[in-house]
């Protein structure tokens, strides 16, 4: 029987193991906090979660973003990333508008 059930054993051993390396896509600081390159995508990041956890009443039961880290790393690293994307597209934005006056003034 033990023979028989290795297979079990070895495959969730594995997948413990991934899912440990997993976690730490975004790393910590020795505060605890998150280790980003800006307070400007921290805050944006921030805004998305609160976005996500609007809906629950009990403040005890929503997260921040570094128990996320922990909780659901996929989801952290998907939040990163749009928060990302969307301070990019705010500063393409900018720069085109800065353009559109630029040209008016030109004219």
């Amino acid at each position: 029987w033990k023979e028989m059930g290795q297979c079990f054993f070895a495959a969730e051993e594995k997948k413990q193991q991934q899912s440990q390396s997993s976690s730490i896509i975004i790393p910590l600081k020795a505060d605890g906090t998150l280790q980003l390159p800006s307070k400007t995508l921290r805050s944006e990041m921030q805004l998305i979660l609160d976005e996500m956890q609007h809906d629950i009443q009990n403040e005890l039961e929503k997260v921040s973003l570094e128990r996320l880290a922990n909780l659901n790393p996929d989801l952290l690293s998907n939040i990163q990333k749009t928060a990302q994307d969307i301070i990019t597209n705010r500063r393409v934005n900018n720069n085109n508008a800065m353009m559109a006056v630029d040209n008016a003034n030109d004219d």
